[in-house]
């Protein structure tokens, strides 16, 4: 779709309009080029997987504060580290800061939160889907979920829990 506007009058708040009206679907930005898309992420399997790690992990060293998700990922081959720190946004993990050479903010260093404890022990549900732009929670939705309706008929949280 072409922008409706003449480029020489059209004003930031008509822009502005006309990208938040599209960003549903996903448009990209005249001004910038950045395509702008709402995304519905679903608290998966792998993810649910990937919190029990972490919760085996945080109970075997309740000393260390601060939790390397890629690291702990890799070594247990479990799921992506990018699905892991999705976490956040239903605030089972938390980041615990740090920054790279680059100057980076995304180190990999989260700790388990109340919630994520209580959720990987079956003690608490939390909405199924989290809703994000711009890689930011906007809100989250779905119908309350348990660690065992995530895992789903891929991963026995039994078997998982026993490891």
């Amino acid at each position: 779709m072409t922008f409706p506007f003449d480029p020489e009058t059209v004003t930031l708040a008509q822009t502005i309009r006309w990208v938040e009206e599209r960003k549903r679907k996903g448009i990209r930005c005249p001004c910038c080029g950045q395509f702008s898309k709402i995304y519905v992420r679903k608290l998966n399997s792998s993810m649910a997987r990937g919190l029990i790690t972490l919760y085996h992990f945080a109970m075997a060293n309740p000393n260390q504060s601060s939790l390397h998700i890629p690291s702990i990922f890799r070594e247990k081959k479990v799921c992506s580290s990018n699905d892991g720190a999705l976490l956040r946004h239903w605030r089972l993990i938390v980041s615990t800061g740090g920054m790279r050479a680059d100057g980076n903010k995304r180190v990999g260093h989260y700790r388990l939160t109340t919630l994520g404890v209580q959720f990987a022990r079956k003690e608490a549900s939390v909405p199924s889907h989290a809703i994000l732009y711009n890689e930011e929670l906007i809100g989250l939705g779905g119908e309350p979920t348990t660690i065992r309706d995530a895992l789903g008929k891929r991963f026995s949280y039994d078997e998982l829990m026993s490891a």
